[in-house]
């Protein structure tokens, strides 16, 4: 079960995302000033997000209006106020080129500024934005309860290739300053990052900075505490009964995949124990979503407990549909950490097949465990 939580108040087990509220962007883009009118200079529009004030319009001719020139900022509004003088001119319209506004408050760049994670995440979802030589830091309260904590950016909602956001992410103990966990990126292709973490109660601080001074970006933090349910036993076979050692495809996408074998299927919050062996042993599992809204799932591989990747485990996970087309894959959850991640959206009254292998394919995992997680 999960306890209420992140998207509401102390850090409990829903997901949620860091968005910013209006005013308060990081990355605030301006928005085209008011007309002048009859001769007299426009005033600057201020932007409906947390735009800059766009800049003053130029003096017009006796009668003319000319509209300010505003900074980028799609998601501004006109200037709403006339020149100071005389009457006729025009409002100033929106600028281009800014993108939608972030839930963070700025400033939030220390410690001593941290927004408070469960009081700015709105709607389970929010967004957040770094500027050059930026860092954010987030405070998160852990309940007693709570047995599992993630907390992983994404680059828009549920990005698995990462397009823009190349993350550092650090999560730092009550004192400020004890570094508890850290991860740069998810892989070599995947440059957001993520923490899986075994926490006590209390609080705790998240950081997200670039990983260059230079860099500038949006993103989005999500946060998931958890309480574990006991582990259930993989159910054999679940796989096509015939294991055999890998395809030799350079991917190593298994050659055992099986619907009519898989184990589940799951709804619900659920961890397997299972195992990879015989040597070309594969493990399908069927997960639903019964609901008619997409449920966003994370997928995650341990062995020797949560946030454990031991004893030389390295799988690879891929989202299979019921005809065993490929629809999202991971190989390692961060690097040097050989277990995988991978978070997937699954449509509503949809089930699709979690299809773990062995990197390779070819050789044996004594035992690990396969988190389930559901938003």
């Amino acid at each position: 079960m999960k306890t209420t939580g992140f998207r509401g108040i102390a850090l409990g087990g829903l997901v949620a995302w860091v968005v910013c509220a209006g005013a308060c962007s990081s990355d605030q883009s301006g928005l085209t000033g008011v007309a002048g009118t009859n001769g007299s200079s426009g005033r600057g529009g201020t932007g409906a997000n947390g735009g800059d004030t766009g800049g003053i319009g130029a003096t017009a001719g006796s009668g003319g209006a000319v509209a300010g020139s505003g900074g980028g900022g799609t998601a501004g509004t006109a200037g709403a106020t006339a020149g100071s003088s005389g009457s006729g001119g025009g409002a100033g319209t929106g600028g281009t080129g800014g993108g939608a506004p972030v839930d963070e408050v700025e400033p939030n760049d220390s410690i001593a500024t941290a927004n408070d994670f469960a009081a700015i995440a709105v709607g389970g979802r929010v967004s957040a934005a770094i500027a050059a030589g930026d860092s954010d830091y987030f405070s998160v309260t852990v309940a007693a309860e709570t047995t599992a904590l993630y907390v992983t950016t994404f680059s828009s909602g549920v990005d698995i290739t990462c397009a823009s956001a190349n993350t550092t992410l650090s999560l730092i103990s009550a004192d400020g300053t004890t570094v508890l966990a850290i991860n740069t990126d998810i892989s070599s292709k995947q440059l957001c990052s993520h923490i899986s973490y075994v926490p006590a109660p209390g609080t705790y601080f998240v950081k997200v900075n670039g990983n260059s001074s230079t860099s500038v970006f949006r993103y989005v933090l999500a946060v998931r505490a958890e309480i574990l349910p006991a582990g259930r036993p993989e159910t054999e076979p679940n796989d096509d009964g015939t294991p055999e050692i890998g395809n030799g495809m350079g991917s190593f996408e298994g050659n055992d995949f099986s619907v009519a074998n898989s184990h589940g299927s799951f709804g619900a919050d659920t961890v397997i124990t299972a195992a990879l062996t015989p040597v070309g042993d594969e493990d399908v599992f069927a997960i639903r979503n019964d609901g008619a809204t997409p449920a966003e799932i994370y997928l995650e591989t341990f062995n020797g407990g949560f946030g454990a990747c031991a004893d030389g485990l390295d799988t690879q996970i891929r989202i299979r549909d019921v005809t065993g087309v490929v629809l999202a894959f991971d190989d390692d959850a961060s690097n040097g950490r050989f277990c995988s991640f991978l978070p997937y959206v699954i449509p509503p009254t949809t089930t699709v097949y979690a299809h773990v292998i062995d990197f390779g394919d070819n050789t044996t995992a004594a035992a690990y465990s396969l988190h389930i997680s559901f938003p």
